[in-house]
């Protein structure tokens, strides 16, 4: 029973790493609630070593800046924008449909829809950015948002377990061969 609960899982995660499930346009549409909507500052913060630690989020690391802005249409959307762009001097900020940001009723610069990772549902990752940059005094965690999430990367690292990535994917392989 184990053993064929393990190859089940094995090739499950081989499947899922290799072979991508949805291309960029399907996956662009999960953005669609990031697009024409006023995104308004809520507080600043920084990547610490707790949230660090609890998340493991590859693409920051400890002291990363971060500015978390919410959707003024909706109470239920969530945008955290992390490393030095241009939103983070901005109060307001609104992205068109051909990711154009107009900072502050400004038009100032495109951004990436590579940088922009969206998600239809409630993500604690978000909550804990919140409790990290925001006085606790003036919100409490069922004012924040529960819904659509999304996270831009203003500079994305290179991600050190890449190097090994050759390596990982011959191990799995060899591993679910030799269980068969």
């Amino acid at each position: 029973m184990f053993k064929i609960f393990f190859l089940n899982s094995i090739s499950i995660i081989i499947f899922l790493n290799v072979f991508p499930s949805t291309n960029g346009e399907k996956y662009w549409s999960n953005c669609q609630p990031l697009v024409n909507v006023n995104w308004t500052h809520k507080c600043s913060g920084a990547v610490n070593s707790a949230l660090k630690l609890k998340y493991k989020d590859q693409l920051t690391s400890v002291g990363t800046p971060y500015k978390v802005m919410f959707a003024d249409s909706s109470g239920a959307s969530f945008l955290a924008t992390f490393y030095d762009s241009q939103m983070q001097n901005c109060s307001s900020i609104q992205i068109g449909s051909d990711m154009k940001v107009k900072c502050d009723e400004n038009e100032n610069y495109y951004m990436k829809k590579s940088m922009v990772h969206c998600f239809n549902f409630y993500l604690l990752y978000a909550i804990e950015l919140m409790r990290v940059c925001h006085d606790p005094a003036e919100y409490s965690v069922r004012d924040f948002p529960q819904g659509f999430v999304a996270l831009h990367y203003a500079y994305k690292p290179p991600i050190s377990a890449a190097r090994n990535l050759k390596w990982k994917w011959f191990l799995y392989l060899t591993g679910a061969i030799f269980l068969v």
